[in-house]
């Protein structure tokens, strides 16, 4: 069974970036661009997600909130916190409000390749 993952991000380009970057390698992806959306598809159609990776800066509602969500209602879900925003204390909260991974969406500047976006996508399912 290929691994399903949740995207949720307000920027269209990072989504199809991603999503260019997993689907060769064999991982169902659905999209959300608002916790709202993203919220609605886990409670309509995501038992079967086993993943999702989260913006922190998202529209109406947090990520942070989205991932408090997530974890009491989908605790079965691997949550990676991604964001641009560099404050080392953001990735530190998404942690302890239930992030498995958190990272920036960067490596020094540079997006992330799609080999590295497989790789942490493998140890996020691991």
């Amino acid at each position: 069974m290929q691994p399903w993952v949740l995207l949720v991000d307000d920027d269209p380009e990072f989504l199809a970036s991603v999503r260019d970057a997993l689907e060769p390698a064999g991982m169902r992806i659905s999209a959300a661009e608002t916790g709202e959306a993203a919220l609605e598809l886990l409670e309509t159609d995501g038992a079967g997600v086993q993943a999702a990776i989260v913006d922190l800066d998202l529209p109406t509602m947090s990520g942070f909130d989205l991932i408090r969500e997530i974890r009491a209602r989908h605790g079965h879900v691997r949550i990676m916190a991604v964001t641009a925003i560099y404050k080392g204390l953001y990735l530190d909260v998404a942690r302890n409000v239930g992030a498995n991974i958190a990272r920036r969406k960067t490596n020094e500047g540079t997006r992330l390749s799609a080999a590295e976006w497989q790789a942490l996508v493998q140890e996020l399912l691991t």
